[in-house]
């Protein structure tokens, strides 16, 4: 039977409490060590040999860390959170007080500003005040510059705050990297290096407060480190170096090959804190405040530039341009690639930029593609391709970027920063306070006698670069405003007020809408307006049209004369750069009004069709135009006589009356020597005559050209004609004679006797008519006549009510009628109309990027040429007019002469301050600027709730931690008692043995 060593069994208790009184001493010892995981040993029973045994004592197996990896990672994350917003928060509450401090914020300046400007709008020729405006625009500036620095200042700060978590993220990361080599090399499979497990624990945990990782572990017990979107900082025993680069813009990391660019991707911990408050509130409020400066300086000089000064001179600049050649160039900054490039943006609207920055990638497929995004919402703004023709823009958000020169490739990235330096660069430039343009060029009035209740609400200057104001202290031309309607008007060119004459191109037949405020003049000025220049629009026939009353009567009228023809409109996408075509088609007679309507239904293309003709020297029966007259005058189908007549004054004013030509949009306008016919539509104007031969209505067309409308009596003279075809030779000496018999006007029947040869009908119509007129009947009754095929004709020549010619003695098949084919026959002359049709003319407005070309059906006929010229009208200025106009009122726009008093541009300036002039009318510079400062403190609130919530959820896994891994003092003083116990009872078990050994020993002895 087997035994056990009484003395081995208490050794092993010797040893197993020894290690048990270290390891608890080692506890104790550590226990306000960072990190320190407290440690236990564990202890198994040794089992005996073989048969019958009571074991072989105790046997240490481990001495292990008390620790839990997912509490670890948790501390490590909550760790990263805490870091993160606390460093947010300090910089975003410095900025938070900073921009809220009514000391030191944006806001008292915006308002002495303009408090100034409205005090020198109520005394505009004081110096005093005008100084005013001057002293508080350098304040206002001085304020701005004093944000901007106050930025740089805490940006600064920022990036010295980066750069010291940078080293020591580096330091951090050597030191994870060293202790992974040093456990390797101190580990077994048996037992770990509790202790170097600890340190990297804490390592890790340090670098958690600096930036968020991702710890995952090797099979060899190693750990690796990554940040960012999995970057490698820690792998096994290598480190790398984190950078600050690019001025604190982006992050990177050094080592083992070339730099890794991190950019944003860097999350958590105080790098993570820092990074948000560089790009979400610095960066918002450099773009922020500098989007208001651009806003206030444009604005303003804009504003100024419209009015006029003490001495009459065009408006200065106050606040330097946004503009300047270092501006434009600052703006932009390279991120990637090698090429060379020349590039600028130019802020073309300052009240359409946003506050935010853009990212200019070539990202291909060819060298030359770009795109342009928007940063603050991702979205893409423009696409297009470098052509290689320099230089090249592209527009997008009140912007314009220009690519000067430069070779591109794939890969190539741009920062765009229209706004980020806008607070340091605005600064005043006008230091003569006469020289401040508070009186406006512009000088309006309505006409004396007008009838209606149009008024004049206000004239603005738009752009007074134009050609308009290019002659000092003259308007060019002045303008006269006239109502051809109550809702239809023209603005003509009033330099000679008795005569004015359209524009060009013209603005007549413009659309009014009673009882509103309308704006009378174009204010686009990327619009371009096409006329109809092609041979026959709004032009008179060479020639008038005769009708009968039976036709009239019937609807039919003359056409226009117009024929069809295919119009084509090419439309560039601004954002594309691609085109597309509409087509509209028209057909033959088509009215400008439905032409019209067929074109307004293409995207960024309107039209405006007018109809006009002139009517004078008008005789009605040998005299003026007279009550007494038996003429009649047909304007679309309206007849007017009698009293209507007597003059054109007369006429004008019973046209103007009627109430289907004016339900049709036609009205009249007469000077006593002309009337001016307009169909506001655009539709055909038809204008009819009956008379006596001696009334005339001489009309004329905006080209000049004339055609006269003649009566032909009250009857038209009566025909009769042959119908066989004798193209030549007629011999009356064969089987003669032929006999005639005539009868004209009912009258007495006269016998006429054709004789003679002749070889052609020109000497047939000669030898008849010489015949006829040396008759009984009387020269000048009968007119003979032949058209080119033969046909010969006989027609009376007087006229009346009872105008009548009869034929006898040439029955069908007699000699007569197969020599001159007339037969018996009588025919009894009607009333006829000479008219015509003028057809209107179209004013095509052209959006930007819109090209238009025509293709006729034939030459010369149609409303354009191939090739339409497009003209801008805008003016430079506008004019605004409610209340209703009647027609025929006038009213005029002059320039402001000795207006040095005037007060109008310095009351437009002070509306600037409540105008939402930012962000393309969305807020006043108090609401930009309030806005600015509700973004910063609702970040900074947030970041303090966040703050408290991170600390708290730190303290709670700290806890957790602690409580399962941290050493409890007072178990350690209980644990050394009891290990202390089994020690000393095993030294009893060895002392007992040693003495049974020693009696054995007396025994033998």
């Amino acid at each position: 039977m087997a035994g056990t060593s009484l003395i081995g069994l208490g050794i092993s208790g010797l040893n197993a409490s020894q290690l048990a009184l270290s390891t608890t001493g080692h506890n104790v010892t550590n226990a306000s060590t960072p990190g320190f995981s407290r440690q236990r040993v564990t202890l198994t029973s040794q089992e005996g040999a073989t048969g019958i045994n009571s074991g072989n004592g105790v046997r240490a197996v481990d001495v292990s860390r008390t620790t839990d990896q997912l509490l670890s990672k948790q501390i490590r994350t909550d760790t990263s959170s805490a870091g993160d917003v606390r460093s947010f928060l300090d910089g975003a509450g410095q900025l938070d007080n900073l921009l809220a401090n009514e000391t030191t914020g944006l806001a008292p300046g915006l308002g002495a500003f303009f408090g100034a400007v409205a005090a020198a709008s109520a005394e505009p020729t004081s110096i005093p005040a005008r100084r005013l405006v001057l002293t508080q625009a350098q304040g206002l500036a001085t304020r701005f510059h004093a944000l901007y620095d106050r930025l740089e200042e805490q940006t600064t700060t920022a990036t010295g705050q980066l750069s010291v978590s940078a080293a020591h993220v580096t330091a951090l990361a050597q030191g994870i990297a060293d202790v992974n080599g040093a456990i390797t090399r101190a580990g077994s499979s048996t037992q770990l290096p509790n202790d170097l497990l600890d340190k990297r624990d804490e390592l890790l945990r340090q670098l958690a407060e600096e930036v968020q990782t991702n710890v995952v572990t090797q099979r060899d017990g190693q750990l690796s480190v990554f940040v960012g979107n999995g970057v490698g900082l820690v792998v096994g025993s290598t480190a790398r170096s984190l950078l600050v680069t690019d001025g604190g813009n982006s992050l990177a990391l050094r080592g083992g090959g070339p730099d890794t660019r991190l950019d944003d991707t860097v999350r958590g911990g105080r790098i993570g804190g820092l990074q948000r408050l560089r790009h979400a509130v610095l960066e918002t409020a450099f773009n922020s405040l500098g989007r208001i400066a651009h806003v206030v300086s444009q604005t303003v000089n804009n504003q100024l530039r419209q009015g006029i000064d003490l001495a009459g001179n065009a408006g200065a600049a106050l606040f330097a341009g946004i503009n300047t050649v270092p501006a434009v160039a600052a703006r932009v900054t390279r991120v990637s690639g090698d090429g060379k490039a020349d590039l600028s943006v130019v802020i073309d609207n300052a009240s359409a930029i946003t506050a935010s920055d853009y990212d200019l990638s070539f990202s291909g497929p060819s060298n030359n593609d770009f795109q342009i995004q928007r940063k603050s919402d991702s979205a893409i703004v423009y696409r297009g391709n470098v052509s290689g023709v320099f230089p090249q823009t592209a527009a997008f958000d009140g912007l314009r970027l220009t690519f000067a020169a430069g070779t591109f490739k794939t890969g190539d990235r741009f920062t765009l920063q229209p706004t980020r330096h806008g607070a340091r660069e605005i600064d005043t430039v006008l230091s003569a306070p006469e020289s401040l343009a508070l009186a406006s060029p512009l000088r309006t009035a309505a006409a004396y006698g007008n009838r209606g209740t149009g008024r004049v609400d206000g004239a603005d200057v738009l752009d007074i670069t134009q050609s308009a104001f290019a002659r000092a202290g003259t308007l060019t031309p002045p303008l006269l405003i006239r109502f051809t309607s109550p809702t239809t008007y023209d603005v003509l060119d009033g330099a000679d007020p008795l005569r004015p004459v359209p524009l060009t191109p013209p603005l007549t037949g413009l659309p009014f809408v009673a009882g509103v405020a309308n704006a009378l003049l174009p204010a686009d000025p990327g619009e371009r307006i096409a006329l109809s220049d092609g041979a026959k629009a709004g032009r008179l026939a060479s020639a008038p049209v005769i009708l009968t009353t039976a036709q009239i009567a019937a609807g039919v009228v003359p056409g226009n004369g117009y024929l069809a023809e295919a119009l084509t409109f090419a439309i560039t996408d601004p954002l594309t750069g691609r085109v597309t075509t509409s087509a509209v088609t028209t057909s033959a007679a088509s009215s400008a009004a439905a032409v019209a309507n067929s074109i307004n239904g293409v995207r960024g293309v309107s039209a405006r069709a007018t109809s006009r003709v002139t009517l004078s020297n008008a005789t009605l029966s040998n005299a003026t135009l007279s009550a007494s007259s038996n003429a009649t005058v047909v304007i679309d189908g309206e007849a007017f006589t009698g009293a209507a007549l007597a003059n054109l004054g007369t006429l004008a004013d019973s046209i103007n009356a009627r109430a289907a030509l004016q339900g049709a949009g036609i009205s009249a306008r007469s000077d006593g020597t002309q009337l001016l016919l307009t169909d506001a539509r655009g539709a055909d104007l038809t204008i009819l005559l009956k008379g006596a031969s001696g009334d005339g209505l001489q009309l004329h067309d905006e080209a000049g050209s004339t055609l006269l409308l003649q009566g032909a009596g009250p009857g038209s003279a009566a025909t009769i004609a042959g119908n066989i075809d004798r193209s030549a030779g007629y011999d009356f000496s064969t089987g003669g004679p032929y006999d005639l018999a005539l009868s004209v006007d009912n009258g007495p029947t006269v016998l006429l006797t054709p004789t003679g040869t002749y070889g052609d009908g020109a000497q047939l119509v000669l030898g008849l008519q010489a015949q006829l007129d040396a008759s009984a009947i009387g020269p000048g009754k009968v007119t003979v006549s032949i058209d080119g095929a033969g046909y010969v004709s006989l027609t009376g020549t007087s006229v009346g009510e009872g105008a009548s010619l009869a034929v006898a003695g040439a029955p069908a098949g007699s000699p007569l009628a197969l020599a001159l084919g007339i037969v018996d026959s009588a025919a009894t002359g009607a009333d006829t109309y000479q008219g015509t049709t003028v057809g209107g003319q179209l004013a095509v407005a052209l959006g930007s990027g819109v090209q238009l070309s025509a293709t006729p059906a034939a030459p010369g006929g149609s409303l354009f040429s191939a090739a339409p010229q497009a003209r801008s009208a805008f003016l430079g200025y506008q004019v605004r007019l409610s209340g209703a106009p009647a027609t025929g009122d006038q009213f005029g726009v002059t320039y402001n002469s000795n207006g040095s008093s005037d007060n109008r541009n310095a009351l437009a300036l002070a509306t600037l301050q409540t105008a939402p002039l930012i962000g393309s009318g969305q807020a006043t510079f108090a609401d930009g600027y309030a806005e600015l400062v509700q973004y910063v403190g609702s970040k900074t609130s947030a970041a303090r709730v966040d703050a408290d919530a991170a600390d708290s959820v730190v303290q709670q896994s700290t806890a957790l931690r602690d409580g399962l891994a941290g050493v409890n003092l007072d178990e350690e003083a209980a644990n050394l008692l009891r290990f202390q116990q089994a020690y000393t009872a095993s030294a009893r078990v060895v002392s007992t043995a040693r003495e049974l050994f020693n009696s054995l020993l007396g025994i033998f002895n």
